[in-house]
């Protein structure tokens, strides 16, 4: 066993120094070689160091080279050092040359001030004097203390300042206003404004008290005159001592005290008092209240504008007289013109005191003042306060005149709603040109004041009225009356005949059938016992007033002498509306929307030119945004009003459609080429059908009947209703090519009846259609494939199912192809 591992082992060994040997070569050969596969061999190393220590550099001479380069170095910074003293030497000369040449043009200066100075004291001329002074300050003075001209121009200053003082004294003494301008821009230069300052304000306070005390000794009953009184003499004292407080006192801020003390002293309290005094004196608030009251007696009784009952009945009275108008419009004229003046007098004053502002440093800016005196002094705080007392007084006083002037606002609509009337010649009736006449002078007399708490408080009474008055038309025509929060719940149950008095189909039972739905809602009526109905109503409802009952002889009921439905008034506002007429209530509406609109633009317009940045143009601009909610309440009951005509209109629409297109019209859209050209000649049923709208509408149309644009809503939606009711009738026949090319000439004549009776608008209803029939004329299935690419999503009023639905109506169209489109 030994003998074997020692046998194994001997053999490894000789396996292993045989490739020990091979290696052996193998880096022999490339340490000698070198070649192109090898070129880095054992010669090729030999050469590079060979090369490289035959060229070992000479290390001493490289040491004395570097000696040599430092002394050279050394020498250089000596020289150099020399050169640097003589030109600091040389610097230090100039500046003094400099500074001796200064100090020889600052006493030449001195000399000519001096010279100068002498010459006006001479003369008598104190403005050249403190021209020289100013000349003497810009001066570098500390270089010249101690100079005897220095010495002789402060005495020369000092004596100037005496003389100065001592006339600016005898002028104020005096009370001479031209002498104390020809001092008063002497004082600043001179430095005389903290000692003088004292003595103008007394004189200042002294003049202006003495102006005012002809206002508070006046008669109170002129407190509106008075107040602009006292604000023209506050402006005036303004104007004329402004300039003389800025030219003399600034750099004490004699100027800003001068202005608070006009401010708050002369004109604020005065002010406050003159304005409380006034609305005391008349009792404004009292007699606000009381037509308040007198108001609310006034709408619950008549309503607000209930109108004229029928022919033979006296006309309702209002509680308030003209008089009583009159005595309103004067107060808010009074009250207005209270707010203007202090409106105007308040942006006055600020503006000043904005540009005092500007001219005084805070004390952030103070390192910036000038050396020499007179420059406008460091004021920190506020010169005049965001609120104050007259501002307090003036928000009463817009209290009260925003109510009033909404009170008015309503008295008057309420007052012509009363006198409501159908002109001659018109479609319209007077109230929405009566209403919006009330409120463009209210709101034009709201802007005047200038004060954006009263417009916009009484732009808020406009916009809210005005939608009392758009509701109290729509409820009218539905039979209903409506007060507005402000006034009494919605009062339901007035019935009206309008509901028959509109033309077109129907009867005076089918008018009473809308009728008896309408007033459904009240409680304790027995609907079927017709002929006990108007005794019933006059039993439940006493509280509506006497002319109820007669409203309900226009639908024949009970009453020998009713006159039928045709004559009834829509909403019983106009006496003796006939039927054409009642249709003016809806032209209100649209009138109503483009007074709104009318309105509010001229406002808007005004408000940057009449309100101040800031709080002033956003409240105002906020309240006459609610002139457009306002406008989207007259159109909601515009358009309820339209589709109550047309819900009245569409059953004999539809009689008409299924009568010319049904099961028993026997039209037929399988036409062949000698079939379609006998329909060229023959009166289709798509012009039968034009000819009945033409005279179901003809009533409605202008200038007689509705304007233009709701006359083409309307016919709008009567189109909606026909395109539906063909395309509904189509769906159950069956078409040749020729048959879908007069479905098309059939949907042209009813898109161009209804274009010619209310413009281009009206090719809409019928747009579907037209696409239908274009469908239905296509020489092959695949042509409905560029039909559907060319007309766009925008203009495609189709869907893919429902094109294929209608496609299959071709008798000729084969399934399978439709489907795989």
């Amino acid at each position: 066993m030994t003998d074997l591992l020692k046998l194994s082992l001997q053999k490894e060994l000789e396996e292993l120094e045989k490739e020990e040997q091979i290696f052996d070569r193998k880096i022999s050969q490339f340490l000698e070689e070198s070649d192109d596969k090898n070129p880095f061999g054992l010669k090729t190393l030999q050469k590079l160091l060979a090369e490289t220590f035959g060229e070992a550099p000479d290390f001493d001479a490289i040491a004395n080279a570097c000696a040599s380069l430092e002394t050279q170095i050394s020498e250089s910074n000596k020289i150099a050092e020399k050169v640097s003293g003589s030109v600091r030497e040389l610097d230090l000369q100039r500046s003094r040359a400099q500074h001796a040449l200064t100090i020889v043009e600052e006493a030449k200066e001195l000399s000519n001030c001096l010279k100068g100075l002498k010459e006006v004291m001479v003369q008598d001329d104190l403005t050249k004097a403190v021209h020289h002074i100013r000349r003497f300050h810009q001066l570098d003075l500390s270089i010249l203390q101690g100079s005897p001209e220095f010495e002789e121009m402060s005495t020369l200053k000092g004596n100037l300042k005496n003389v100065v003082f001592e006339r600016f004294e005898k002028a104020i003494l005096s009370n001479e206003l031209e002498s104390m301008k020809k001092t008063c821009h002497l004082i600043g230069p001179l430095d005389l404004a903290s000692e003088s300052n004292g003595l103008y304000q007394s004189y200042a306070a002294e003049w202006l008290e003495k102006r005012l005390e002809e206002i508070d000794e006046s008669n109170a009953k002129h407190n509106v005159q008075n107040l602009s009184t006292l604000y023209n003499i506050c402006a005036a004292f303004v104007q004329e001592q402004m300039p003389l407080a800025t030219s003399g006192f600034s750099s004490s801020c004699g100027d800003i005290e001068l202005l608070q003390k006009v401010y708050f002293e002369g004109g604020a309290s005065r002010a406050a008092n003159l304005m409380r005094n006034y609305l005391a004196e008349t009792q404004t608030k009292k007699r606000i209240s009381e037509i308040n009251a007198m108001m609310m007696r006034e709408f619950a009784n008549n309503g607000f504008g209930l109108a004229r009952p029928q022919d033979n009945t006296p006309q309702k009275t209002t509680a308030f007289s003209s008089e009583i108008s009159i005595e309103m419009d004067r107060s808010l004229d009074d009250l207005a013109q209270l707010l203007q003046y202090t409106e105007t007098y308040d942006r006055f004053m600020r503006h000043i005191a904005q540009n005092l502002g500007n001219d005084h440093p805070s004390k952030a800016d103070s390192s910036k003042k000038e050396a020499f005196p007179g420059v406008p002094g460091v004021f920190e705080g506020t010169i005049l306060p965001d609120r104050t007392s007259v501002e307090e007084a003036a928000g009463e006083v817009s209290a009260l005149y925003a109510e009033m002037e909404g009170a008015l606002f309503k008295i008057s609509v309420h007052k012509a709603l009363l006198i409501d009337k159908v002109l001659p010649q018109s479609n319209t009736s007077s109230c929405v040109e009566d209403t919006f006449f009330i409120a463009h002078r209210c709101a034009k007399r709201a802007f005047a004041t200038g004060h954006y708490l009263a417009a916009s408080a009484v732009l808020n009474h406009i916009s809210n009225s005005s939608q009392v008055c758009g509701f109290f038309i729509f409820f009218f025509s539905q039979g209903m009356i409506f007060f507005g929060d402000e006034f009494m719940d919605v009062l339901s149950g007035k019935l009206k005949a309008n509901l028959m008095s509109f033309p077109g189909p129907g009867t005076a039972g089918a008018g009473l059938d809308i009728a008896l739905q309408k007033i459904g809602q009240l409680k304790d009526i027995d609907f079927k016992d017709l002929s006990t109905l108007k005794d019933q109503f006059q039993d439940n409802l006493q509280e509506f007033g006497q002319g109820f009952a007669s409203d309900f002889s226009a639908l024949g009921l009970g009453s020998k002498e009713g006159k039928g439905g045709s004559s009834s008034a829509v909403g019983g506002l106009a006496n003796g509306v006939n039927e054409i007429e009642s249709l003016v209530y809806l032209n209100d509406l649209e009138s109503a929307i483009k007074c709104v609109g009318e309105l509010g633009d001229e406002l808007a317009n005004e408000i940057p030119e009449t309100f101040q940045e800031g709080h002033g143009i956003s409240l105002t601009t906020a309240s006459l945004g609610n002139f457009k909610a306002c406008s989207e309440v007259f159109e909601e009951r515009l358009s309820a009003g339209l589709e109550e005509v047309a819900a009245r209109l569409m059953p004999a629409v539809r009689k008409a459609v299924s009568e010319l297109l049904g099961e028993k019209s026997q039209v037929s859209y399988r036409l062949n080429e000698t079939q379609y050209e006998q329909m060229e000649g023959c009166l289709t049923w798509a012009q039968a059908l034009a000819m009945r709208m033409n005279a179901l509408f003809a009533a409605y149309e202008p200038p007689r009947g509705l304007s233009l644009e709701s006359f083409g809503r309307l016919l709008g939606l009567g189109c909606e209703c026909v395109a539906n009711r063909i395309e509904d009738a189509i769906k159950g026949e069956k078409f040749t090519q020729l048959g879908g090319l007069q479905l098309e000439k059939d949907v042209r004549t009813l898109s161009s009846f209804a274009v010619g009776k209310a413009g281009p608008g009206l090719r809409l209803p019928f747009t579907r259609l037209q696409q239908v029939a274009l469908l239905l004329s296509l020489d092959s299935v695949e042509d409905a494939r560029e039909f559907w690419k060319e007309s766009g999503s925008n203009s495609r009023m189709l869907k893919l199912k429902d094109a294929q639905s209608f496609l299959a109506l071709r008798e000729d169209f084969a399934i399978s192809r439709i489907e795989s489109l």
